[in-house]
């Protein structure tokens, strides 16, 4: 299934967190999305949730210029990923559509 609905039950494995890679030189660098567990859990079992949006996220490289020029973001890829509640204390967490999966048997 390649979309979700607002409000829809599902299950995810990964969700996405930012990372900032250095470059060759101290003024350059890479800000990438990357997949990771769950906090807390060994294995990566389903963790239920909601969807409750959808975005488009970016990875890029970051250029410095100089302490009075500002900072550049140049996107190298965009790509779409959900936004999924999993708990009433928790923020929302970004899930790639290929970790989602209909909760159950709801379609």
């Amino acid at each position: 299934m390649s979309e979700y609905t607002f409000g829809q039950s599902v299950q995810f494995t990964r969700s996405l967190v930012r990372r900032y890679e250095h470059g060759g030189t101290s003024w350059e660098g890479r800000k990438v999305w990357k997949a990771e567990q769950y906090p807390g859990q060994p294995d990566p079992e389903p963790t239920p949730g909601i969807v409750v949006g959808v975005r488009t996220l970016a990875n890029g490289t970051n250029t410095y210029g100089g302490y009075d020029e500002p900072i550049q973001f140049k996107a190298t890829e965009r790509f779409t990923a959900y936004l999924v509640a999993h708990d009433m204390r928790r923020k929302p967490v970004l899930v790639l559509p290929e970790h989602l999966s209909p909760a159950g048997g709801a379609a």
